[in-house]
C-alpha cells in the first residue's frame, strides 16, 4: 500500500490522472505530473524510458484496432506493457467508471509470463510515481487524505486497487490485467481492451480470433492492440496487414536503429555474435547465416521460401469482374439464369471434389478472347456423389451449349464422380489424377529442370499464376476465395519451382477444413482451356443428357431453355 495524499481542498482525481501521466514521455513526465498536481516543479530521473519509435503506440488511447508489425527486439512487448498500465490509470481516472480489465492472450506460457514480467515492472513505476508526486505536492501530514494504490502481482494476474475521498466517502477502484492462456476457451466470456501477443505464431488463430473478435465488438470503448513478428507469409496476421483491414504500426529493426541508436537513455544497440562488437543493421544482415530468416525476423519480410504462389497484391489486383452470390450446394435458379444471358465467349468449368473433411467447388470461367473471367462458383459441403452429379447436370442442361471443357479431378472420391460424367458426356470432360505427371514444359525446362516430367498440379498451378502475372483474368471480390488463392505455395528448390498442393489447412467458423479448393477449381477450369477446345453435343444427344441418358455428337447444341420460364427449384 502506497501512502500519500492531496493538498487540502484538491481534487483527489487529479491524483490519478497524474498517475496515468507518469510514462508518457520519459524524463519529461515528472514535470507533466506535477503540473496536473499544481506542485512545484523539480528535477528527477525518468522511472521508465520509452524510445521514440514507441511513443505514439503509447500515447495511442483512440485507435480501436492497431496492429504492430515490429521486429523482433525493438521493445513491442515494453511498449505494450506500459500501454495495458497507461490505459488501466487513465480509464480509472474517470469518475464514471470503477473498474476496468485488459485482457493479454500470449502464444505460449513462457512468452505470457514474461509480458506479465513487463507489467509488474510497469506497474512498480506507477506505484513509486504516486510516492513521489505525494510527496512533491508540499502538502503538511495534516493536510493529508489518505490514498493508496496497492499492486497485486501473481505473474498471469495483475491488479491495481485505487482508494480515494470522494465527497468525503472512500471510493475503491480496480484494475486488471489477466494473461490468459492461448485457447479459443480461455478467451469466451471477458468484456474487456485485448492485447493479442505474437499474434502470427498462434495455433489456430482463425479460432481464436472467431472467440476473441466479440470480446472487442461488444462495447465501443474496447481496444485491440495486435503484435508480432512474422511467421511465414500465410498467418492470419499478414493476410490482416497485406489486406489493410486494420492500421498498421510498422518497424524493423533498420528503421528502430536508425532512430534510437543514439538515444541517451536506452540505445538500440546490435552485436555480433561472432566478435561482440557493435553492429550495423546491413552488417548484422551480413553476418547472419540464413538470410531469409533474418529478413523475417528483423526486415518484416515474411520467409519467401515457402512463399504464397499468389500474392496478396496479385489477387486484389483481379479483383475485377462484377461480383456474384457465390451458391452453396445447389446451383440457384437466378445463377442458372446470369450464366444464360452472358452470350460472349465459351465456358470452361473445373471442379474439385470433395465429401466429408473439404468440400466441393464448382468453378465456371468465360473465356473471351485471351482473358478469362470467373462467371460462378458452387461450393458443394458434405454431399453424396450422386447429388453432384445432379448439380453438374443441371448446369449443362442451361449452357451446354456454350461449356467447351469441363475438367474433373479424378484423385480420391471424384474418381466415381468423373466415370459418370464421362458417360454422360464422353471426352468433353477431362480427368485429372492430381497424382499423375506430364512432360516438362518449355518454359519449365528453360529454368534448369533436369527431370523430364513434372507434376500435373504444377503445371496446373503455374498455368494460372501466369494469368494473374499477365493480367488476363478477372475474378469478383470474395473474401474466401481470395484466402483459398493465397494457400498453395511456391517452394523453390535446386530444380526450379515446385508448387505445393498440400496447401496450409485452415478451418472456418463451422470447423470445415479447407485445402484451396477455390484455386483447384480455378485451375481444372484454366487446365480446360489449355487442353483445347471441343464440340459441345448435338440436339438429340442433349434430349438424352437431360433425361439422365448418355451420347455425344461434334455438333453444338442450341439450348432451348426459356428463363423465364422455370422459376421453381431444378433438379437436384
Amino acid at each position: 500500500m502506497i501512502r500519500g495524499g492531496t493538498p487540502k481542498g484538491k481534487n483527489r482525481k487529479a491524483l490519478i490522472a497524474a498517475l496515468a501521466a507518469t510514462v508518457s514521455l520519459g524524463g519529461t513526465a515528472h514535470a507533466k505530473a506535477e503540473r496536473a498536481m499544481e506542485a512545484p516543479a523539480r528535477q528527477a530521473a525518468p522511472l521508465v524510458h520509452l524510445r521514440e519509435y514507441q511513443i505514439p503506440v503509447f500515447q495511442d488511447k483512440e485507435t480501436k484496432m492497431l496492429i504492430l508489425e515490429w521486429s523482433r527486439q525493438i521493445g513491442k512487448s515494453h511498449v505494450l506493457a506500459h500501454w495495458a498500465c497507461d490505459r488501466l490509470m487513465q480509464q480509472l481516472a474517470r469518475p464514471e467508471i470503477s473498474a476496468w480489465t485488459i485482457i493479454v492472450i500470449s502464444n505460449s506460457k513462457g512468452n505470457g509470463a514474461e509480458f506479465g514480467v513487463k507489467v509488474s515492472e510497469a506497474l512498480g513505476a506507477y506505484a513509486r510515481a504516486a510516492d513521489e508526486i505525494t510527496q512533491a505536492s508540499g502538502a503538511l501530514p495534516e493536510e493529508l487524505k489518505e490514498f493508496g494504490l496497492e499492486v497485486e502481482d501473481c505473474q498471469y494476474r495483475l491488479g491495481v486497487t485505487l482508494k480515494v475521498m470522494e465527497n468525503g466517502v472512500e471510493v475503491t477502484k480496480t484494475g486488471r490485467i489477466l494473461i490468459l492462456a492461448a485457447s479459443p476457451r480461455t478467451a469466451r466470456g471477458f468484456s474487456a481492451d485485448l492485447i493479442l501477443d505474437e499474434w502470427a505464431f498462434h495455433e489456430n488463430a482463425a479460432k481464436m480470433w472467431a472467440a476473441a473478435e466479440p470480446i472487442i465488438s461488444s462495447n465501443p470503448e474496447f481496444l485491440c492492440r495486435v503484435a508480432s513478428t512474422h511467421n511465414g507469409p500465410n498467418s492470419l496476421f499478414n493476410r490482416w496487414i497485406r489486406r489493410g483491414e486494420f492500421p498498421v504500426s510498422s518497424m524493423t529493426r533498420s528503421g528502430a536503429w536508425a532512430i534510437s541508436h543514439n538515444d541517451p537513455v536506452a540505445p538500440l544497440t546490435i552485436t555480433s555474435l561472432k566478435t561482440k562488437r557493435p553492429l550495423t543493421p546491413e552488417e548484422a544482415q551480413e553476418e547472419a547465416g540464413d538470410k531469409r530468416e533474418y529478413l523475417q525476423n528483423y526486415e518484416n519480410q515474411p520467409s519467401a521460401e515457402s512463399g504464397s504462389l499468389l500474392t496478396w497484391d496479385l489477387i486484389h489486383s483481379a479483383c475485377r469482374a462484377p461480383s456474384f452470390a457465390r451458391d452453396e450446394q445447389v446451383w440457384s435458379p437466378a445463377t442458372l439464369q446470369r450464366l444464360y444471358r452472358l452470350t460472349d465467349g465459351d465456358f470452361y468449368v473445373g471442379q474439385d471434389v470433395g465429401r466429408n473433411r473439404d468440400a466441393s467447388v464448382v468453378a465456371v470461367i468465360q473465356k473471351v478472347a485471351n482473358m478469362r473471367r470467373l462467371v460462378a462458383l458452387l461450393r458443394m459441403r458434405d454431399m453424396r456423389l450422386d447429388f453432384q452429379r445432379r448439380q453438374m447436370q443441371n448446369l449443362m442442361s442451361v449452357v451446354g451449349h456454350r461449356i467447351r471443357r469441363i475438367a474433373m479431378d479424378f484423385t480420391g472420391l471424384g474418381t466415381g464422380l468423373t466415370d459418370e460424367l464421362r458417360g454422360l458426356y464422353g471426352d468433353l470432360v477431362i480427368p485429372v489424377h492430381f497424382a499423375s505427371t506430364v512432360p516438362v514444359t518449355p518454359d519449365v525446362a528453360a529454368s534448369g529442370r533436369k527431370s523430364p516430367t513434372m507434376a500435373v498440379t504444377e503445371l496446373m498451378a503455374i498455368n494460372l499464376a501466369r494469368l494473374f502475372d499477365d493480367k488476363l483474368i478477372e475474378i469478383p471480390t470474395d473474401k474466401d476465395l481470395e484466402e483459398s488463392l493465397h494457400l498453395p505455395e511456391r517452394v523453390v528448390s535446386a530444380n526450379g519451382q515446385r508448387v505445393s498442393i498440400a496447401a496450409e489447412k485452415t478451418q472456418d467458423e463451422e470447423g470445415f477444413t479447407e485445402h484451396a479448393d477455390h484455386f483447384w477449381a480455378l485451375a481444372l477450369a484454366e487446365h480446360g482451356v489449355q487442353d483445347g477446345p471441343r464440340g459441345a453435343f448435338d440436339a438429340e444427344s442433349a434430349a438424352g443428357v437431360v433425361m439422365g441418358g448418355g451420347g455425344m455428337g461434334r455438333t453444338p447444341w442450341i439450348s432451348t431453355f426459356d428463363p423465364a420460364a422455370r422459376e421453381g427449384p431444378y433438379n437436384i
